[in-house]
């Protein structure tokens, strides 16, 4: 690929910004210089913004009042929101921040030739990242027409020419297959079935999970390991396989019920709370499957976990907590903490991730696949044929 001659001179002083800021970073000169030859404002023509008055507001680049702040935004190391849907929040879709993309393209190790399925297409840029450094092999798929349609007719007016395609990135895309690299743009709950299925022995998978990427090597047996990346990830849910959140009036009347109620207990459990935590990744790995906030009043607040209807009501004045449901998740929550304490408070990179050739659960472990301490990934369920069971 070469570098677009007709952007004006004001577009390629933005986009250099930009790739100075990654190069400090220190993800390379190869995909440094898939970022300077991909222009980003092709793909996000428009986006929206918060408003501190409105909630949101589109910004669109075409609009001369609106061009200025357009371009200084789509050329920042800043996620875009290119598609918002209130009524349904699962439709949301962006494009990702430069730096997030630039990180994951150096964990795939692309190389020219590869053969690679994008799960999410979304505006279309990152496709073209994958352009520039694997080549014309690339596949990406999204299950919004809409989103397809629009990504395909700009990357090829900017002479990328991927396959693109509309449907469920969950069964991934058979008809490429078998590729060096599967690379997946939203979060899932488990890994499917047919992104190992349809890797070569020894391509790699990158897998987004709760606030984590899992990077399973393929082995010739069907099955996959891997490591978790140390950053720490969080992208949007895969649409149509993640647990609609209930009104919010039914998860308030949930978690206000009766239950066991505990002292509160170990208070250091809340400074791990934080995204970049490495117990907060073991914590939405093997714990919550699919977790659910509930706001209620006063010094109290819930959550939810719509896997299996358990759920927890902390009380901080009173410094207690109420549980319910199947599970007792408050004390499966210390447990685990303890645990983590005890194993001398690993990080993020010396957890990893087993995929069976069987299709069986699918596990977490501890520096090793054969380690002794592992646990189930939470929310795993079997599929049929290619379909994970949805309740």
């Amino acid at each position: 690929m070469t570098v677009h001659t007709g952007d004006s001179s004001e577009v390629r002083r933005a986009r250099q910004r930009l790739v100075r800021e990654l190069d400090r970073s220190g993800v390379g000169a190869a995909c440094c210089a898939a970022f300077e030859r991909v222009p980003r404002h092709l793909f996000v023509p428009r986006f929206w913004v918060p408003d501190a008055e409105q909630g949101w507001e589109l910004l669109d680049g075409s609009q001369p009042e609106q061009h200025q702040r357009w371009l200084d935004l789509v050329y920042r190391d800043e996620a875009l929101f290119i598609r918002r849907d209130e009524a349904d929040p699962q439709r949301r879709s962006s494009s990702s921040m430069p730096s997030v993309m630039a990180e994951i393209l150096v964990a795939a190790d692309l190389q020219p030739g590869h053969r690679v399925l994008e799960i999410g297409t979304g505006s279309g840029y990152n496709a073209a990242l994958l352009c520039e450094l694997a080549g014309p092999n690339v596949t990406t798929i999204d299950c919004d027409a809409e989103l397809a349609d629009a990504a395909r007719s700009r990357l090829g007016a900017t002479g990328y020419t991927p396959t693109v395609v509309t449907g469920d990135g969950f069964d991934g895309y058979a008809s490429g297959a078998p590729y060096d690299r599967i690379i997946a743009t939203c979060a899932v709950r488990q890994v499917p079935r047919s992104w190992i299925t349809q890797t070569r022995p020894g391509g790699l998978v990158l897998v987004m999970l709760p606030h984590g990427m899992a990077q399973l090597r393929v082995d010739d047996d069907g099955s996959a390991h891997g490591r978790f990346h140390p950053f720490p990830f969080a992208f949007m849910r895969m649409q149509g396989h993640w647990r609609r959140r209930p009104p919010a009036a039914e998860l308030r009347a949930l978690v206000r019920q009766d239950g066991e109620t505990v002292a509160f207990g170990d208070p250091a459990i809340t400074e791990e709370t934080d995204g970049r935590s490495p117990y907060f990744l073991l914590e939405q790995l093997v714990l919550f499957a699919f977790d659910e906030d509930v706001d209620l009043e006063g010094e109290q607040h819930g959550l939810v976990d719509l896997w299996d209807l358990s759920w927890v009501r902390f009380d901080y004045g009173a410094s207690t907590v109420t549980q319910g449901g199947p599970r007792r998740l408050w004390e499966q929550e210390l447990a685990l903490y303890a645990r983590w304490r005890n194993l001398g408070r690993p990080g993020r990179e010396r957890l990893g991730l087993s995929v069976p050739a069987d299709g069986g659960r699918q596990e977490v472990w501890l520096d090793h696949p054969q380690a002794e301490d592992r646990w189930p990934l939470a929310g795993w369920e079997p599929e049929t044929g290619d379909r994970a069971v949805r309740r």
